[in-house]
């Protein structure tokens, strides 16, 4: 999460010191993520293109002290770490492409390191700041399996179409030193004054001073020469606006199908936005499709008299990997319970794999825990997972639409997984 509403699971970011408490097992994403041979050659003549997604939980932002229900030995930095590269490693050996959120500093230089010793690139961008680590997102993909062709780095606030103001330019910027210390001590005081006169906020100003950026690559498959695009995202942990996720969702998708041009995408990351939410709406159908979701989700006003930019305007029409193979979204991908929300976890599905519909299709999914799997755990980061996310993946291949004999196929494939994970972990238990 990149911000601090209160509403969210790590609403206050600022880690502090506290006590442990529970701690239960879960399943691990790398006992779920066996790929059949079948689902490693892909359709005949087509390559096939496994792609992940993974908070990894910046470290700066998990402390006992704040995951109040956790073990202080599963929020402690490098154990954590030594679990969530088990789960990197996983996805290596199966020359996944990864995409990481939440990388702070602390780890970046590590993660540079596992992927060069597994012949690896790994292209970040870091946005963060000083209390959540200078974290940042990127992407991790196989140099033996995949040429790089294209790589961008974007701030997706900047990229809106007519900026924030009359002259179409963005926010302006005065890097004096004078400027930036007037700056820190207007936001001091103001964060002060809204502690007792809370006042509404400027929507356009908060899409705009969110710092998120998008790590774009075009891969190219060795093998067969077909490409794939592939982009992460953290969006902004905004839930008491959710105009302001909307806004960002619009400018993300039309960015990246523009970078992308007529190649297939991926869009992968931690959006921090619900399956029944008007952003996730937004996304999977291109507009709002009722009043309501519109009254909740849009902007009240353009950002300036005559601004021409839209939600919907030009916006692609995305499909999500999980809800095309299931029927539906995971149950949850994140789970936690923090001290600015102790009275109850949240347990909701915040993470996706959105894709272009057009030559390019998800075969499977890696099996995930239902709800009922974590009943008794009251939050993440646990020995089994040393993020309050869960990592997810999918299999895709390029090439011509899917027959009914492959999408039986496909079905078949996902409940033999889902049945050889379940059979894995009564196994375990017993």
């Amino acid at each position: 999460m990149a911000s601090t509403e209160a509403s969210s699971p790590k609403a206050a970011e600022q880690p502090v010191a506290g006590a442990p408490a529970s701690d239960a097992p879960a399943r691990t994403n790398s006992q779920a993520t066996a790929a059949t041979p079948a689902a490693k050659a892909g359709v005949a003549g087509s390559p096939r293109w496994r792609v992940a997604t993974y908070n990894l939980l910046s470290p700066n932002l998990c402390s006992p002290g704040y995951f109040i229900n956790c073990k202080a030995e599963d929020c402690e930095p490098s154990k954590r770490y030594e679990r969530a590269e088990a789960k990197l490693k996983d996805e290596i050996e199966q020359q996944g492409i990864v995409c990481l959120q939440e990388v702070a500093h602390a780890w970046l230089g590590n993660i540079h390191k596992l992927c060069a010793e597994n012949n690896y690139t790994y292209v970040h961008d870091s946005y963060g700041y000083y209390f959540n680590g200078y974290m940042g997102v990127g992407i991790a993909f196989s140099n033996e399996k995949y040429a790089l062709e294209d790589c961008k780095v974007s701030r997706i606030s900047e990229t809106k179409k007519g900026g924030y103001r009359p002259d179409g330019d963005n926010r302006r910027r005065n890097d004096s030193l004078w400027s930036r210390a007037y700056k820190i001590v207007a936001k001091t005081v103001r964060s002060l004054l809204e502690l007792i006169w809370p006042p509404e906020k400027n929507l356009w100003f908060e899409v705009e001073r969110r710092s998120n950026t998008a790590v774009f690559v075009r891969l190219r498959d060795r093998a067969t020469n077909q490409k794939l695009c592939v982009a992460t995202y953290h969006m902004p942990c905004a839930f008491r606006t959710p105009p302001v996720i909307s806004a960002h969702c619009s400018l993300l998708a039309k960015r990246i199908n523009k970078l992308a041009q007529t190649d297939p995408f991926v869009i992968a990351g931690d959006f921090n936005l619900k399956p029944d939410s008007p952003m996730y709406e937004l996304l999977t159908q291109g507009k709002f499709m009722s009043d309501a979701s519109r009254a909740e989700g849009d902007m009240p006003a353009p950002a300036y008299p005559g601004d021409a930019w839209t939600m919907d305007s030009g916006m692609p029409k995305l499909k999500s990997a999980y809800a095309d193979v299931q029927g539906k979204e995971p149950e949850f991908t994140n789970l936690a319970c923090t001290r600015s929300q102790p009275e109850s976890s949240f347990v909701e599905t915040l993470d996706y794999l959105f894709y272009s519909g057009t030559g390019l299709r998800a075969e499977s999914v890696d099996p995930l825990p239902s709800r009922s799997d974590v009943a008794d755990i009251i939050s993440f980061p646990t020995a089994n997972e040393p993020s309050d996310h869960i990592k997810i993946a999918a299999e895709f291949t390029t090439g011509n639409k899917r027959t009914e004999e492959e999408k039986q196929r496909r079905r078949e494939l996902y409940l033999a997984r889902k049945a050889q994970s379940e059979a894995e972990d009564q196994a375990k238990a017993a």
